[in-house]
């Protein structure tokens, strides 16, 4: 939506596209914590914990906002390949150790194994 002058409104272009600005949001995050991991081990181990992260987030949503999610989610992921530069960090291992913890947490959680005591 354009202002009165021509300017575009930031709360309308926030409003309409908040998913694609998290998205990039995730994918520098993404970049910066693969590019600041050396280590290969702890790269896979961060794809894991992070793919358990996004699982359980994804599971908690149901039936709604799963697009926008799923936006976020490819933004963070492919943003820590990109990052993880290192020649003995294979991107292949990265991709199926986050899809893993990813379907573990989120049948985890569908199926309530972890309640939460009230």
């Amino acid at each position: 939506m354009k202002g009165k002058k021509g300017m575009a409104n930031l709360g309308s272009l926030y409003y309409e596209s908040w998913a694609e600005l998290y998205a990039l949001l995730a994918l520098v995050i993404g970049f910066f914590v693969g590019w600041g991991v050396s280590n290969p081990t702890l790269s896979y181990v961060i794809a894991v914990v992070c793919g358990i992260f996004f699982g359980k987030a994804y599971s908690d949503r149901k039936k709604k906002l799963k697009f926008p999610h799923f936006l976020i989610t490819l933004g963070f992921l492919l943003g820590f390949m990109v990052g993880s530069f290192d020649p003995n960090t294979n991107r292949s291992i990265i991709l199926v150790s986050f899809i893993f913890g990813f379907i573990l947490s989120y049948f985890v959680s569908l199926k309530n194994y972890f309640k939460a005591r009230k």
